[in-house]
């Protein structure tokens, strides 16, 4: 009767030890196939209970993953039965597994165990980013300094004085040097993003401005694998001169932020650019604009969990030919862009002293476009409005080479079109904004933008 009244006790106690634990075990569950970017991972104190954990995979050849362990005490690896492999103390990286493997503890140690598909995202970050709009901004020379060169000339809005029409039309949006090859690759997919510009005057004198700017990126596209996101944050300090002979020079310095993500695959920057532009006039409706920038970043990376850093360099340059002809309302803005690019990605270590590979990306482009606008004035309780809708249409052809280091060459030619329709507007306080959506087709592939503007001088 008394081993009868003890034996809840005597069970309760059998089920709470680790030699009669009712669940020992753990298992992480990854399915490749279906889901090549699956990671997990699970993290055993001293304490724990669990004896041994179990990685099921959904595996075929072409899909596999593998597992870093990292412990205090040993670990004896094991599949259908044998031992392949065991980790006594330290971290260690097992590759190319298949199925099941059981990976059991001994002396109940502190063990963290991460198993991930290894099967990699067709295209890395790096890569991605190197094609990617935001990415194409800060290679090309059509930074703050050649677009204000291009855009409206707020010299002539407040000074007063007499400018030639082929130099500023507020009606035309600044054209974006290396924009021509937007949504190019087909790898990108579809490719929409989103644009926020803004800038105020600090300092104006009769033939000089400094100006501040700011800018916000957002962007996605597909990929293989999952979704290619980028966000983007700049400053930009802008000094533009303006010479007797009508010709101009612009220079600035630009600081970013950016984060871009692709499954499994993270990085955060920080970049420096400078950039300057010049413009000199070669008719009373055509103008010549060149621009030259370098920049640098700064990329902190996160791969599957593991985390690395690496510097980035960049140079570009640009040229223009652009003009301006007024029908009354009806302004007519005809452009042939050329820029070129190169930036130089290094190799680099993770956390866990996994090698990446660099590599280095050209990027060269032409497009000949033209962009119509109608000028209304609206009059309004504070004095004339200016109101100029647009459109406009692109021809381009781009060329792209990524090599990478030690590695494979990937290139593209590609020939496409865009199609941009806006609006503009110019307030009787001298502030402007704009709203502008392109749809363009390079390749096999479809991009759009929406971008949004403001500019203010008081």
């Amino acid at each position: 009767m008394r081993i009868r009244r003890l034996y809840p006790a005597i069970l309760f106690m059998a089920l709470s030890t680790p030699a009669f634990a009712a669940s020992p075990s753990q298992t992480i569950y990854l399915d490749c196939v279906a889901h090549p970017g699956d990671a997990n991972e699970v993290s055993l104190t001293r304490a724990s209970y669990v004896s041994f954990v179990t990685i099921a995979g959904t595996t075929d050849d072409a899909h596999k993953y593998k597992v870093i362990v990292e412990t205090d005490k040993p670990i004896v690896v094991s599949k259908d039965g044998s031992v392949i492999a065991t980790v006594n103390s330290g971290t260690q990286t097992l590759t190319d597994l298949t199925g099941h493997v059981k990976f059991a503890r001994q002396n109940w140690g502190t063990t963290t165990i991460r198993a991930f598909c290894a099967t990699e995202t067709a295209e890395t970050i790096s890569q991605l980013q190197s094609v990617s709009p935001l990415m194409q901004t800060n290679m090309a020379s059509a930074g703050a300094a050649f677009q204000s060169l291009m855009d409206f000339d707020i010299l002539a809005e407040t000074s007063g004085s007499v400018e030639p029409t082929a130099f500023w039309p507020d009606q035309a949006r600044a054209q974006d040097a290396l924009k021509a090859i937007d949504g190019t690759f087909s790898f990108l997919g579809y490719g929409p993003d989103a644009t926020l510009n803004g800038d105020r005057i600090l300092a104006i004198g009769d033939d000089w401005f400094i100006k501040g700017l700011v800018k916000a990126n957002y962007a996605e596209s597909d990929v293989t694998g999952g979704k290619f996101t980028q966000t983007n944050g700049q400053a930009s300090v802008l000094m533009q001169k303006r010479f007797d002979n009508g010709q101009r020079l612009a220079v600035a310095l630009t600081g970013g932020l950016g984060h871009a993500s692709i499954p499994d695959q993270s990085d955060d920057s920080q970049s420096l650019i400078v950039d300057l532009a010049y413009a000199m006039p070669l008719t009373s409706t055509l103008s010549l604009i060149t621009g030259a920038n370098w920049g640098m970043a700064n990329h902190d990376v996160e791969i599957k969990k593991e985390t690395g850093s690496y510097v980035e360099q960049m140079v570009s340059g640009s040229v223009t030919l652009r003009g301006e002809q007024s029908y009354g309302a009806v302004t007519l803005v005809p452009t042939l862009t050329g820029n070129i690019g190169y930036s130089d990605t290094p190799d680099f270590t993770d956390s866990a002293a996994n090698s990446y590979a660099g590599g280095n990306t050209f990027i060269a482009s032409a497009n000949a476009g033209l962009t119509v606008s109608y000028d209304f004035v609206v009059e309004g309780p504070s004095g004339s409005q200016i109101v100029s809708p647009f459109v406009g249409g692109k021809l381009t052809a781009a060329h792209y080479t990524y090599e990478q280091n030690g590695g494979d060459t990937t290139k593209s030619d590609n020939v496409g079109g865009e199609m941009s329709l806006g609006l503009k507007s110019r307030f009787p306080n001298g502030a402007t904004a704009g709203l502008e959506g392109r749809l363009g087709r390079q390749g096999d592939t479809t991009s759009a933008s929406l971008t949004g503007s403001l500019s203010a001088s008081f």
